[in-house]
């Protein structure tokens, strides 16, 4: 028999922190509990549904990078679990940092300045950056941590590791129970430079078991000597044991590139993504590129009814009512990470009609660290929880992790039209 289960503390009204503090809809009512954060900065927010296997306990499994700052050679991966049934979370853990004695290669990121943060002791570390979670036996023999059920086996945490984009690598650390202590890291592709595998937002299992993992590249092509962003998916078939790219997608128009990828499967082999965009002429929008043989091949993206600020998304995708639900900065200014909004689409991506705000105050980012951003959206495991819906998170201003929750039909009645693009 179905369990059908509790929605008491999954149906937030607003958003919460999830360490740290009570969040507030203006960022000087926010009560901040310094003692309670593991580190000053935080970033990149990704996120699971779990069954604890030790308590059998369903879980909302989050992790993110933290250290002084982005880039700085603090920053790890960092983690923490919310209970489903009392919402209540768990201190934050350091699931993953390697170390490699390696040079210092780095600089003070522009998202330092706003906070004035000292840089941390040269000790040969490295900045870790963009982790990733999905489950180590996701469309075989087990769920995927979303629409095909929580994952009660084997957890996958990768992340990517170096000093510069152009030549990250991908690691990847795994646990067994439910992400509470972690492997060592290894090399998800050995001697890859750039970035394999997943680069922010979540894989997904295809309906054959395929799995394929939204990628992109920062640093220029083969051949070339000015960078080209541009994404592929990279498709593994033996449960991310080995990898293999897809066709690389580049924008339909010059003066673009494209990034950081959200897929998601209509019917089988027909995949989509929803990709960030650089900076162009006339403006920067969420572009999209369609694929009809399992991700193998794809169309040149093109400009959606949605603006893009240079900065991340994701989507999705609820298999039972074929609904959308994107998480995204609405706003094209590229200083701006405001408002963030789930927008709501119901035929496939088209259009995007409706809207739930979930944080919205003007300031800057680079003067004020001021951002609601990089958010991570993943549907409800519906066999356990009885009904459709998603878990949110993102990052605020980069100093506490947000979370939200709320089923599919509390947000149709919570929604408001949307003000989509024209193109």
């Amino acid at each position: 028999m179905r369990r059908v289960k509790r929605l008491g503390a999954l149906e937030l009204q607003t958003p919460e922190f999830a360490f740290g503090g009570q969040w507030a809809p203006s960022r000087n009512q926010a009560r901040l509990n310094e003692h309670a954060a593991p580190t000053f900065g935080c970033h990149a927010t990704t996120s699971i549904h779990v069954k604890n296997p030790l308590t059998d306990k369903q879980e909302v499994l989050v992790a993110w990078f933290g250290g002084s700052y982005e880039g700085a050679e603090d920053v790890g991966i960092w983690t923490a679990r919310r209970d489903e049934d009392t919402g209540v979370w768990s201190k934050p853990k350091l699931a993953a940092k390697k170390f490699r004695n390696k040079p210092y290669d780095g600089k003070n990121l522009k998202h330092n300045s706003p906070y004035n943060k000292p840089e941390p002791e040269r000790k040969g570390g490295e900045p870790h950056w963009n982790p990733v979670l999905f489950c180590g036996g996701a469309g075989e023999s087990d769920g995927d941590g979303a629409s095909l059920g929580s994952c009660e086996k084997e957890i996958v945490l990768y992340f990517k590791l170096g000093w510069k984009i152009w030549f990250w690598e991908t690691w990847e650390v795994r646990s067994r129970d439910g992400g509470d202590t972690w492997s060592e890291p290894k090399e998800t592709v050995v001697n890859d430079k750039g970035g394999r595998g997943p680069v922010k937002n979540k894989p997904i299992a295809l309906s054959d078991g395929t799995w394929l993992a939204p990628a992109s590249l920062e640093g220029p092509m083969p051949g070339q000597k000015r960078k080209q962003w541009r994404a592929f998916a990279d498709i593994s078939r033996d449960l991310g044991k080995t990898w293999k790219p897809s066709s690389i997608i580049l924008p339909s128009e010059n003066g673009y590139g494209n990034i950081q990828p959200t897929v998601w499967e209509s019917e089988p082999g027909h995949v989509h993504m929803l990709l960030r965009s650089s900076r162009g002429r006339k403006g920067m929008w969420i572009w999209r590129s369609d694929s009809k043989d399992g991700g193998k091949t794809w169309t040149q993206s093109r400009k959606t009814k949605l603006p893009n600020n240079n900065s991340g998304l994701d989507v999705a995708y609820l298999s039972k009512s074929k609904v959308l639900v994107l998480a995204y900065n609405h706003v094209m200014n590229v200083d701006s990470r405001s408002p963030i909004r789930l927008a709501i689409s119901k035929d496939n991506g088209e259009n995007w009609e409706l809207q739930v705000e979930l944080d919205n105050e003007k300031g800057s980012v680079h003067n004020a660290g001021h951002e609601y951003s990089y958010p991570s959206c993943v549907p409800w495991p519906a066999k356990e929880y009885g009904e459709e819906g998603v878990s949110v998170t993102y990052t605020w201003h980069r100093r506490r992790v947000a979370f939200f929750s709320a089923s599919l039909k509390e947000l149709l009645r919570m929604a408001k039209p949307n003000d989509q693009l024209s193109i």
